[in-house]
């Protein structure tokens, strides 16, 4: 089956999550690279566990995913050029941005009829 549009952002960002990852090893400065790192695992996580629920399949789901992978964007680039004090304020904004994706990912409180 087909990927919809979010499932493919949130691909995307969970591959440049990975990226992340490795590339945290070089982290110095304003961050903690540890505690960075296990953040970003369990965001991953957690991502990868709503990429098949049905909100992931609704148009309502492709502006935070996009949003999502837009923040994922910044942070590797931000990596990229060893800037860990704005990786650090980057990196709430995305996991502020993961949060409300998942809210909106688990309907709650949503009746479909």
């Amino acid at each position: 089956m087909a990927l919809t549009r979010s499932q493919e952002n949130l691909e995307a960002t969970l591959a440049v999550c990975q990226r992340l990852l490795l590339g945290l090893d070089g982290a110095s400065g304003s961050i903690d690279a540890a505690a960075t790192k296990t953040a970003l695992s369990q965001m991953m996580e957690t991502m990868a566990e709503i990429k098949e629920k049905f909100f992931m399949k609704t148009n309502p789901s492709i502006p935070p995913t996009v949003t999502c992978k837009k923040g994922a964007s910044q942070l590797e680039e931000l990596a990229g050029k060893g800037d860990w004090a704005g990786f650090g304020t980057a990196f709430a904004k995305f996991q502020t941005d993961v949060k409300a994706l998942v809210e909106k990912a688990k309907m709650e409180g949503t009746t479909i009829t």
